[in-house]
């Protein structure tokens, strides 16, 4: 009897410019695993959340092992999971999708990812940063920063949405976070007192 083959997949729109199979597949070889890593590509219109449920079937009746979740879909799917990780629940994003005592689970791993690359930077542990953006990336770079105690400034093009995203964190923002205007002349005002700019 062969080997079982483990099926996976990135689910999002577009994604002719993906680069994950490559990179999965090659995984996979590494690891010894027999397996495919499929794209599913779900247009982002009124039928998105039928084609949506049809895929997330696969993964619970175990014909694929798992997804991952790019963009326009890592908020639209957490509907769909029984249960989310802690990082995923406080992030409001899943990028990643398996089962978990048979049910959906969604996690988040862009937080756990961020971190292990700025582990590589000479940053102070309670840097001074400022992210530029407030959509799913800016999220989970968020999260990072609080969890490992920085404070944290967001600049976003809508002031209003960034201003959202900061008090989704206030339960775990030790200090309250700071948001400002994407604008030259507010930007300016706050640069000497930066440890760490991060683009999202």
């Amino acid at each position: 009897m062969g080997e079982k083959q483990i099926n996976l997949g990135l689910i999002g729109w577009p994604l002719e410019h993906s680069l994950s199979p490559q990179i999965h597949q090659a995984a996979l070889r590494e690891l010894g695993l027999k397996g495919k890593y499929c794209l599913y590509a779900i247009e982002n219109n009124g039928l998105r959340e039928q084609a949506i449920t049809d895929l997330l079937e696969h993964v619970a009746n175990e014909k694929i092992q798992g997804l991952n979740v790019t963009l326009p879909y890592k908020q639209i799917v957490l509907s769909h999971m029984a249960s989310l990780t802690p990082a995923a629940a406080c992030i409001g994003a899943v990028n990643t999708i398996r089962l978990n005592k048979g049910l959906l689970q969604g996690e988040n791993t862009d937080a756990a990812g961020f971190m292990n690359d700025l582990k590589e930077l000479p940053v102070a542990s309670k840097a001074n940063t400022l992210i530029l953006g407030a959509g799913g990336a800016a999220r989970a770079v968020i999260f990072s920063l609080l969890e490992a105690g920085h404070l944290v400034t967001i600049a976003a093009r809508d002031p209003q949405k960034a201003q959202a995203v900061a008090n989704s964190f206030s339960s775990i923002a030790k200090e309250p976070i700071r948001v400002l205007p994407l604008e030259s002349k507010a930007l300016s005002a706050i640069k000497d007192d930066l440890d760490l700019l991060i683009n999202a």
